[in-house]
């Protein structure tokens, strides 16, 4: 008896410590599994919270940057759409963005369902449209009442854009936030048999694995529930995080038995979701209650082995549920686009995924361990300057509740990030560690940086353009304006913006700005307007073109002008418009005629003189060639050849020709001509025209008196030759009387000589002389003409030298091509001027040197005087010589020039005078006549 006491008492102790082990193992079971959940819960809301940050901080950018320089024109649509498809590729969950403006809609969508796009416009617009975004700042970012259906879960972002510190429409972000939890729960579900529920504060399902309990409220079966499930419910409504064990009623209807509940929230701006973990374990006590019965029935020893068994069994089960924990946290890790390190308190690295190792560019294995001890050390080498972070680091690990939002640092190979951190807090608020989220906005750096030197450049051009520049929307109000336009009116950088004419100018020029900004908004067009203003004590002429801005709907929705300041231009087309009715006035009313030729010789404009000199009226002649006017069409030819082809090569030319008046007679014209540019014949000839018929007739009879002069001293000159010829033939002179009679005859012949040789002379005025030219030696004609002067020569004690390509002449010959009389009577004309003005005792110098062309250079110590050196070669030019008549140096010049040469003049008080003639050379194959 006592023996069965003993080992009843033996059997009840072991029961009782089976159930005491049994009690325990569940104790560490249940803290696993709540530790579990609360770290998975707060992975998925950090994951969660960290893509919302990002979110908001792109919805920020294109509300703060982007779309105002859309509203503003300085960045186009292809630009904005751009930057969508850069989020989008950033962001797979952003399914939309659209800009709402008082004028327009623009629409961004990734989505291709219509009925997925019809629902999201429909949201879109009613979110604009509520009542609380109508209250939020411009600038802020606005989170909507959540969108959820058991087809759609949409979370919206609302921000209003301000332009120059005005309202300027409204920015709409739609996330499909189902596809987003779905994507960070899927790992889980892999490795945890249980339920995940996703709700809203009101107490709609947002997402679950069991798609029916999506866009259920939970607060409507409130009242099918147990106390229990009714507090665990409230607890997750209300508080922001906690963990909950029930054993009783059931929260949803797939629960059995026993639950885990552990949630987290995350705060969406205004709005606020709630994770919550459910881990069921209905295997596990169905096994547990099969061992016990076992453990009743065998007894206290089988029921101390199997209490050891079952504990082992549960360690084994821990310790694998904990790796499938490790694999799920790894698998959450590397489905987040950002890069994400958690550290423990010690600061130790314990977790850290792949995209951490490629933005920080780091050769680790993210499985190994051992690469945590080399991480910290090779992320200080990647930054640019680590100070501030390793200074923020430290800080932030000695701080468990400091949070760190939206710090940026740079690394080595050009990338940026953004770095937000959380601390990791366990439910007795023990500080667990911190996790470090890095997220690449590298590319929203670009997008920014390229945008800001876009309209950097845009301004930079404005300000270096010499016209004043300005930009104004349809209410008139000033966006933009250049450097120039703020000198002008004495404006500081900047203070225009947003702010219309009248508070920035006169009251009369803003009432012309504003009307001449209705005419462009109008009409739609360009307009182009000029306008007197009186500014600073000046008056100012400004010449404007307004172009109107339209967008896609065609609606006007801003101008750009340019205004120049021509009142320089005007000033001188003033006086341009003066000098032309001065020269009206001398065209029409001069004594001569004048003749403006365009378009290749035809009538442009005639004076009335010149209308009359030909018997036309003015209006007849204007247009027409001037083919009518000449003899024939031959003289037509002649005179184009002749002169209009030189007017390029020559400031004037004087020409006589005659022409033919409207009654058929003929008249003589002298022209004088100039080309207004001779470099575009196209500009017009100015010809100046007068009538010299009577001169003509005047010339013509001194002519006819010339020839009768010639004709009857011809006659006298006969006796004076023959005469001396018929006495030589007596024997009763004597030597002087002799060489009296052949002097006289020899007069007589030089007489006769010089009659014809004016005959000559007269020839060549007319341009009808025949040259019977011929190969001569130039030193023996000289030579004679020196023999003529010879008296002159020594009445002065004059010195002649003569030299041939610079060596003294001897044998030496200077040949040349011409008639040997016209060279005799040229030198003597030059020769004779020379010895007449050398002082006494003077030097005479004849250069001849021998090339293309021969020259002839004769030079003497005097100079000519003053008043003729201008008109040294004309007719009758003489400076009052006793006995000069004016014509020898115009002989001369004519002989030249008839010879194919020419002849020119320089003369001075210091280095006297010298006579250059250029004189043609040898022809070949000559023979004398």
């Amino acid at each position: 008896m006592l023996f069965a006491m003993a080992i009843a008492a033996i059997l009840g102790i072991f029961a009782l410590g089976s159930q005491w082990a049994q009690e325990k193992a569940d104790q560490e079971r249940h803290k696993a599994f709540s530790d579990q959940q609360y770290t998975q819960a707060v992975l998925i809301r950090q994951s969660l919270a960290g893509l919302i940050n990002s979110l908001h901080a792109q919805a920020d950018s294109l509300a703060t940057h982007a779309l105002p320089a859309f509203a503003t024109g300085t960045l186009d649509y292809e630009s904005l759409h751009a930057l969508f498809r850069s989020a989008n590729s950033v962001f797979p969950d952003l399914k939309a963005m659209a800009y709402f403006s008082d004028d327009q809609v623009l629409e961004f969508m990734s989505a291709s369902d219509p009925q997925v796009i019809k629902t999201m416009r429909n949201a879109a617009e009613e979110w604009i449209c509520g009542p609380a975004i109508l209250t939020t700042p411009p600038g802020q970012v606005y989170t909507p009442p959540l969108l959820i259906t058991a087809e759609h879960q949409f979370m919206g972002m609302v921000a209003h854009i301000k332009v120059k510190n005005r309202p300027a429409g409204s920015l709409v972000l739609i996330v499909d936030l189902g596809n987003m939890l779905a994507r960070l729960a899927g790992g889980l579900h892999a490795h945890l048999k249980g339920s995940i529920y996703v709700m809203a504060a009101d107490g709609t399902v947002i997402y679950s694995r069991n798609r029916e309990q999506t866009a259920r409220n939970l607060l409507a079966d409130l009242k099918d529930m147990g106390k229990q499930s009714q507090d665990m419910l409230l607890s997750m409504l209300t508080m922001p995080t906690g963990r909950h064990i029930c054993t009783t009623p059931h929260l949803t209807p797939d629960t059995r038995d026993c639950e885990f509940m552990s949630w987290e929230s995350v705060q969406m701006g205004e709005r606020r979701i709630i994770i919550s973990l459910l881990a069921h374990e209905t295997d596990i006590f169905t096994l547990q209650a099969s061992l016990s019965r076992q453990r009743w029935i065998l007894g206290g020893l089988l029921a101390l082995i199997l209490t050891g068994a079952t504990a082992f069994f549960y360690r084994q089960r821990s310790r694998q549920r904990l790796e499938d924990h490790n694999l799920l946290l790894a698998t959450q890790l590397e489905s987040t686009p950002d890069g994400v390190l958690v550290m423990n308190n010690e600061p130790r690295p314990l977790l850290w995924n792949s995209q951490l190792l490629q933005q920080w560019q780091l050769g680790l294995n993210p499985r190994d361990d051992r690469s945590g001890k080399e991480i910290l050390r090779q992320v200080t080498r990647q930054l640019i300057d680590p100070r501030p972070f390793l200074e923020a680091f430290r800080t932030l690990s000695s701080a468990p509740g400091a949070e760190m939002r939206g710090t940026t640092i740079s690394l080595k190979n050009g990338t940026v990030l953004e770095v937000n951190s959380n601390s990791l807090v366990d439910e007795r608020g023990n500080y667990r560690g911190r996790a470090w989220f890095f997220h690449d906005i590298t590319e929203r750096i670009r997008s920014d940086a390229a945008l800001k030197q876009s309209k950097d450049l845009l301004q930079s051009i404005l300000d270096n353009v010499p016209s004043l520049v300005y930009l104004r929307d349809a209410q008139s109000r000033y966006v933009l304006v250049n450097r120039r336009y703020e000198r002008f009116f004495g404006w500081k950088t900047g203070t225009y913006e947003g702010k219309t004419p009248r508070e920035m100018l006169t009251e009369s020029h803003a009432a012309s700005i504003y009307m001449n900004d209705a005419k462009v908004l109008q009409s739609k067009k360009p307009y182009e307007h000029e306008e007197t203003l009186d500014f600073k004590g000046r008056r100012h002429v400004m010449l404007t073109r307004e172009v109107p801005l339209f967008n896609e709907r065609g609606k006007v929705t801003g101008i750009v002008g340019i205004t120049t300041d021509i009142t320089s231009r005007k000033q001188i087309e003033e006086r341009l418009r003066s000098a032309v009715e001065e020269f009206e006035a001398i065209f029409d009313n001069t004594l001569v005629g004048t003749l403006l030729l365009k378009n290749g010789r035809h009538i442009a404009k005639v004076n009335a003189r010149f209308a009359e000199m030909f018997g036309y009226p003015p209006e007849e002649m204007v247009g027409r060639s001037t083919r009518f006017l000449h003899l024939s069409d031959k003289h037509y030819e002649e005179f184009g050849e002749q002169f209009s082809s030189k007017l390029a090569s020559q400031e004037i030319m004087k020409v006589e020709y005659p022409y033919r008046h409207a009654n058929g007679s003929t008249f003589w014209c002298q022209l004088s001509g100039k080309a207004l540019d001779p470099d575009l014949p196209e500009s017009g000839v100015l010809w100046i025209v007068d009538d010299i018929t009577d001169r003509k007739k005047l010339e013509q009879l001194r002519d006819d008196v010339d020839n009768i002069v010639r004709h009857d001293l011809k006659s006298p000159l006969s006796a004076v030759i023959h005469v001396p010829q018929l006495l030589l033939d007596d024997d009763n002179l004597n030597h002087d009387q002799r060489a009296l009679l052949r002097e006289l005859e020899r007069s007589g012949h030089h007489m006769l000589e010089m009659i014809n040789r004016s005959l000559d002379i007269y020839k060549m005025e007319r341009g009808t002389y025949h040259m019977e030219a011929r190969n001569l030696d130039l030193t023996g004609v000289l030579l004679r003409v020196l023999r003529e002067l010879n008296s002159q020569i020594l009445s002065k004690s004059l010195q002649i030298e003569i030299l041939v390509n610079g060596n003294p002449t001897g044998a030496n010959e200077f040949i040349v091509s011409g008639e040997e009389l016209l060279y005799h009577s040229m030198l003597a004309n030059l020769l004779k001027n020379a010895v007449e003005a050398s002082p006494e005792g003077g030097r005479v110098t004849i250069s001849m040197v021998e090339g293309t062309a021969r020259t002839v250079a004769i030079r003497n110590a005097g100079a000519v005087p003053e008043p003729i050196r201008k008109t040294f070669f004309e007719k009758f030019a003489t400076a009052d010589k006793s006995g000069g008549t004016g014509l020898g140096t115009y002989s001369a010049k004519l002989i030249a020039e008839a010879h194919g040469g020419a002849i020119g003049m320089h003369t001075g008080e210091a280095e006297g005078t010298t006579i250059t003639v250029t004189l043609p050379g040898p022809v070949q194959d000559n023979s004398d006549p």
